[in-house]
């Protein structure tokens, strides 16, 4: 994407699909967990499904591995460890993620995805 050429588009989503998976220390996975969220037009994640779940950290090497993906194509990938979920130990967390990719109308798929947690 040529410099100056770069667009906020996360409104423009019609929906993004998180899989979730729990690693063990031993590296072990539980999961996927699969959610579906619809986008407001400010970018607000809305969950599509009723009802909670939870992971619980058996210890601090533990975390969650949550791969974002948007009508099926790729946007990258985010682990959540131990010490970023503490704080929220028996209540909900919420996190602000930002996603920066480009498209590529040729091959119509996102590359160069990078997922961060502010």
């Amino acid at each position: 994407m040529e410099e100056g050429n770069e667009k906020e588009v996360t409104a423009d989503f019609d929906n993004l699909n998180m899989m979730i998976n729990k690693v063990y220390c031993n590296s072990d996975m539980n999961g996927p967990f699969d959610q579906n969220y619809a986008i407001t037009t400010d970018g607000q994640l809305v969950r599509q499904s009723i009802g909670t779940w939870s992971f619980r950290m058996d210890n601090t090497a533990d975390y969650m591995n949550v791969n974002i993906f948007c009508k099926g194509h790729d946007l990258g990938t985010y682990n959540f460890y131990y010490n970023d979920l503490k704080q929220y130990d028996g209540g909900t967390a919420y996190f602000e993620m930002v996603i920066n990719t480009v498209w590529d109308p040729t091959s119509k798929s996102f590359f160069n995805s990078i997922v961060t947690a502010r």
